[in-house]
């Protein structure tokens, strides 16, 4: 009898498919990491690094089933409003990114246009009453603005601490920081505080000493730097103290 035929070789396993590779989410950011606002959009720009480092360790953003890598790319504006312009074409034009971030302020508004007129979400407006607007849908604001901030505080001071009579104000000469000085004059009279001195020296002072003397000589019970950035605070109360 003929031989049994060998039995045929059992076909080899269909290797799985090698996952996709997750595609990616670019976040460009337009912020002041020299000049007067440095102080701000530093801390900004490090904490959305350890955001998007946490979101990518866990696998990624998921957009309707989807994986993303985040990615971002950031310049600095010097919170400067020209600069940010010609930054934010840049961002959306050449580097293509999904969203735009920008520290609230002045610069943010040259970006609305812009950002508006391709459809893409702005995060970040400026501190002034009338943003953000139904004009700019698109627009969002990425801190809490004067209005509630000043607004609330005036009220807890007038509950918690009633001894506060006095009030001076400095504001940096800013729009935005001029902002929070006009709700700090709405808001005062409203709780009983009386606004003694007002002053508004120029962004970067670093001496304050020919501001505080008259403040001093009033002898507010508070003095208001809303609106300022910390290191700015930090030198008025330095020299506020040494007087």
């Amino acid at each position: 009898p003929a031989p049994a035929p060998a039995p045929a070789p059992a076909p080899a396993p269909t290797p799985a498919p090698a996952p996709a590779p997750p595609k990616e989410f670019t976040v460009g950011m337009s912020i002041a990491l020299s000049g007067f606002a440095a102080e701000w959009g530093l801390y900004d720009v490090r904490a959305g690094e350890l955001l998007i480092n946490k979101i990518n360790a866990a696998g990624g953003l998921d957009i309707g089933g989807d994986k993303y890598e985040l990615k971002y790319i950031v310049y600095d504006d010097k919170y400067d409003p020209t600069e940010a312009k010609i930054i934010v074409n840049r961002l959306i034009f050449e580097d293509e990114v999904d969203l735009l971030y920008m520290l609230s302020g002045t610069p943010c508004t040259t970006g609305l246009d812009i950002s508006n007129s391709v459809g893409m979400l702005q995060m970040g407006t400026d501190w002034v009453d009338d943003q953000p607007t139904p004009t700019y849908p698109l627009a969002f604001a990425n801190l809490l603005k004067f209005q509630e901030i000043i607004a609330a505080g005036f009220q807890w001071a007038a509950k918690e601490r009633p001894e506060i009579k006095t009030l001076a104000k400095i504001s940096p000469n800013y729009p935005f920081a001029l902002s929070a000085e006009a709700m700090t004059l709405y808001w005062a009279p409203r709780v009983g505080v009386e606004v003694v001195a007002i002053e508004r020296p120029e962004a970067g002072t670093v001496d304050y000493t020919s501001i505080l003397l008259p403040i001093i000589a009033e002898n507010p019970d508070v003095i208001d730097l809303t609106g300022s950035p910390g290191d700015m605070c930090g030198l008025v109360v330095k020299q506020a103290r040494a007087q």
